[in-house]
């Protein structure tokens, strides 16, 4: 059984869905959020860090 928030958190849900071929609007905010999170938040908070 799948979370609801995982398709919004987890790389892996959101990878399947989108090699599933089947990306409705709702699925496409859902990869761009977690692009956005993982892709593009994890390096920030990673630069960050770095310059402190």
């Amino acid at each position: 059984m799948r979370r609801p928030a995982q398709g919004w958190l987890a790389p892996y849900a959101t990878v399947r869905n989108l090699l599933s071929g089947e990306m409705t609007p709702l699925r496409w905010a859902q990869w761009l959020t977690v692009l956005l999170l993982w892709g593009v938040g994890l390096n920030t908070l990673g630069a960050a860090h770095r310059t402190r």
